[in-house]
This record gives structure tokens, sequence and C-alpha cells, in this order.
């Protein structure tokens, strides 16, 4: 009698053809893949109170996974970020505020299945561990871009060919333990804090094109539940939830048989805006990314 183990090997090995797009990319059997690249952010709110904020940056994403069969991978991944806000508060001097740093460093898995040769089943998995505490210094008005959390996300999806089409969705759920930080302000000096909250659900419908340049689609709902600082029971900081709805295109160029590239641009909006006291809140992303195979 086949052990559990060995029907898990034996079903992740079946050789059905597997639909994938962008969102659900996973490399062969014994194959390398190393995706990276490059995107610039730029972020426009408004409140009610005629007060302004206007941030531009950059992120830099890198992943690498090695394909333990064609329907499995793990590999690692990171993200850093450099963002530089100019606020601007009603009836008070302007101020520049800049987010930098890694975010997290990731080990991850993601895989494909086939379910009754008519539609694929995506699954991934993502351990994320803060690179450094969260810092937050209100009199520099510096802050770093790991929350200082150790994060779980979990996602799975399904993608099926609808005639030249490749359609999809995604669900995925971050959830966040209790982290550590430091706050800095006029009443306290590198105060030891407690980080909590922050947990992040996403829920994403796309649709690809199979041709040369393969156009994909995107439309994402995100919800993230408020961050909360405390220090010895009493609350620093208290965040506000965040709804969110944004669009994606991309294109993926096959330059070579080994080499993709991947242009990319994103809009995103604010929903609650009643919540953060704001009138507008947009963010824009635009880059691109290469992915190799080896």
């Amino acid at each position: 009698m086949k052990s559990l183990a060995s029907l898990i090997f034996l079903f992740s090995s079946a050789a059905f053809a597997l639909t994938q797009t962008e969102q659900t990319l996973t490399p062969s059997g014994q194959q390398f893949e190393l995706r990276g690249g490059a995107n610039y952010q730029y972020i426009d709110m408004s409140y009610d109170d005629s007060s302004t904020v206007t941030a531009n940056g950059f992120n830099i994403p890198l992943t690498a996974f090695y394909g333990l069969n064609d329907n499995n991978a793990i590999g690692f991944g990171f993200n850093y970020k450099s963002l530089t806000a100019d606020v601007k508060p009603f009836g008070l001097p302007s101020y520049k505020q800049k987010t930098k740093g890694f975010e997290s460093f990731d080990i991850r898995y993601k895989g494909n299945f086939d379910l009754m040769k008519s539609m694929t089943l995506y699954v991934d998995g993502t351990f994320s561990i803060p690179p450094e505490k969260r810092s937050s210094n209100t009199l520099t008005y510096e802050y770093s871009a790991s929350d200082g959390q150790i994060g779980l996300t979990g996602t799975v999806g399904l993608v099926a060919p609808v005639s030249v089409f490749k359609l999809g969705g995604l669900f995925s759920y971050r959830f966040n333990m209790e982290g550590d930080g430091t706050y800095t302000s006029n009443l306290y000096n590198n105060l030891s804090t407690k980080v909590s909250g922050g947990n992040l659900m996403t829920i994403q419908l796309f649709g690809e094109i199979e041709n040369a340049y393969n156009p994909n689609a995107s439309i994402y709902y995100k919800t993230e539940e408020a961050t909360k600082i405390k220090a010895n029971g009493t609350t620093i900081s208290d965040g506000s939830k965040s709804d969110l709805l944004g669009v994606r295109g991309s294109l993926r160029f096959i330059a070579t048989e080994n080499l993709d590239i991947i242009p990319y641009g994103a809009f995103e909006t604010i929903l609650n805006k009643s919540d953060l006291n704001a009138d507008k809140a947009n963010a824009f992303f635009i880059g691109a990314d290469a992915r190799f195979l080896f």
C-alpha cells in the first residue's frame, strides 16, 4: 500500500498540461527561475482640511525559485523600498518623510496542479521574516520599510483556458504575528514597542491572451487591518483600516527560450477615504521585470 507521501508525489509529478499566466508562472522540474526588476511609485493624497501628501520612489523586487518537479517550486525573495513623501499639513510647515529599506526576506513555495484536465489549481505560500524592527522617528520623519512582524501568507487560485484567453482568480491572506519596534518623538527616545495588526486580504480576477505579447489585465481588491503600536500596554500609534481597489496591466515578451521581459503598470485608489478624512488617495506604479530560466 502506497504511503500518503508517495501518492502526493505521483499526483504532483503527473504530466498534464498546465495553464499558467503572468500571475502563476512556475519553473519546470530541475529548472531555476530568477525574476527581478524595478518599478516607480507615485502617491497623491489630499485631506478634508486641505492638507496634502505627494510621494514618489521606487521598489526593487527579486525572487528566485527552483523547480522540484513540473508542479512544485521552492525559493526566496525580497523587496527593497525607497519612498520620499512631501507632507504639507494645513496651517503648519511642510516637511519630507522618508521610508527606506528592505520590507522583508521571504521563504517561498508555489505550485500548479491539473484539475480534471480542464483547469489549473495554483497555490502559493510565503513565510516573511522582518530584516529589522519597525522604526518610527517623528523628529527626523524617518521610517523603516520593515513592519517588524513575521508574516504568513497563503494564496490559492484557479486558471482556465477559454478560447484564446486564460481566465483566473486568486485569493490570498497574510497573517501578521506581533512584532517589535522602536518609536522616537518629542516625548520618547528610542522607546521599545510592540507592533500588531496589519493583516491583509487580497482578491484578484485576471485574464491573459496567449500570443507573442501575452497581454494581461487584472482587477483586485485589498483590505488591510489597522496597525497598532503599543508600549507598556499603552497605544502609541493607532492606524486606520484601508480598503483598496486596483487595476494592473502587463505584457510578457519572450525574448529568448530562457528570458522573458515583463513591463507593467498599475493604478490603485483607496475606497474608504472618509475613514482617513481624505478626499483623494491614489497611487500609480510603472515598472519592468526580467525573468530568467536556466
